[in-house]
């Protein structure tokens, strides 16, 4: 009885390790950059646990910022290091440095200068060419919420997002991406 016990709680470990392995899941949480400041500028590119985000300005941008830290003593943050897009408009791509597809499970999202009202569009593009869509809606004023990312943000090459265009549509900062690199399998369609 007892080795029937050993047997299936060693087989037992086993299918969890292969099945379900936490591991390969990473963080992007800004905390290792300088973020004494309230603003601080961060450059064009930005690479942590295996992943890259680069800027990209809108079309015709006068003044490229880059990204920038958002530090815990700006008024509008008040927590951990987070990171923004620091031009309007400005686009946030998000790729795997080794090429390989991944999976973006979520995102903090707050409104960068307590407005309300913001709402941001994540574009991923997948290994098979579809691109799939989610709309997030920031609706509260000052508040840190974690959004996850529908099923089908699995098999992706690139996500991007856009700045708000501080007409309309005002500027929003970023924390905590969750992504985990993809093991397809037959049930993925």
């Amino acid at each position: 009885m007892k080795k029937c016990f050993i047997r299936t709680a060693a087989l037992f470990i086993a299918i969890i390790g292969f099945t379900c392995n936490p591991a390969l899941a990473v963080v992007i949480d800004f905390e290792d950059l300088p973020h004494a400041d309230e603003l601080q500028g961060a450059g064009n590119s930005y690479t942590s646990k295996g992943f890259t985000l680069t800027y990209a300005p809108a079309v015709n941008e006068p003044y490229p910022v880059g990204f920038t830290t958002v530090g815990p003593s700006w008024q509008y943050n008040r927590r951990s290091a987070a990171f923004t897009a620091n031009s309007c408009s400005a686009t946030t791509i998000l790729t795997s440095d080794n090429s390989k597809p991944f999976m973006l499970d979520s995102i903090d999202l707050a409104a960068l200068n307590g407005d309300k009202g913001i709402v941001v569009e994540f574009v991923g593009t997948t290994v098979e060419g579809t691109t799939v869509i989610e709309t997030f809606h920031l609706v509260e004023r000052n508040v840190w919420k974690k959004y996850q990312l529908p099923r089908e943000f699995r098999n992706l090459i690139s996500v991007t997002w856009t700045q708000g265009d501080c007409i309309v549509m005002p500027p929003h900062m970023f924390d905590n991406i969750h992504v985990t690199p993809s093991v397809k399998n037959n049930n993925d369609n």
